[in-house]
């Protein structure tokens, strides 16, 4: 890597804002069996018990921080931006069907899909107290330090 330090910033408030965003489900009826059957194939949108990392919000953060790499093509071009990542949690919280959804260079766009797909198991979201699969959006921020920018 180059001589010069690259401090990168996480800015994951927009997870809270995505999060905060979402209704919960309710439901006044038990799922019955053939409902059982349909939710493993059904990716819901929202969960009364959405799906969450392992350790929380902030250890998520940590997660990104320790795992990213910020690429060099996107730092000698002085790239950033947000990648949004949609991604589902299966009912057993692995992650599956990871895209881009919003995209900002390309290979901040594949790092961003390469921490996704790395993740460990989340806790799953539920439904009248069953595992569901649930499609999650996660945003990346990638931001270079402003000395590395002036260069």
């Amino acid at each position: 890597m180059k001589k010069t330090i690259l401090t990168l910033l996480i800015v994951l408030c927009p997870v809270f804002t995505f999060a905060s965003g979402y209704t919960h489900v309710t439901s006044t009826k038990s799922m019955n069996v053939s409902e059982k059957n349909d939710s493993a194939v059904h990716v819901f949108d929202t969960a009364e018990q959405m799906p969450s990392f392992p350790g929380g919000n902030q250890a998520l953060l940590n997660y990104l921080y320790r795992n990213i790499r910020y690429p060099e093509a996107a730092v000698s071009q002085g790239k950033q931006g947000r990648v949004i990542v949609s991604f589902i949690v299966e009912s057993d919280g692995s992650i599956t069907e990871a895209s881009i959804k919003q995209s900002v260079y390309p290979s901040l766009d594949k790092e961003a899909l390469r921490l996704i797909n790395k993740m460990p198991k989340w806790i799953p979201g539920k439904i009248n107290g069953q595992n569901v699969r649930v499609c999650f959006s996660l945003p990346v921020e990638f931001r270079l330090n402003s000395e590395i920018q002036r260069q």
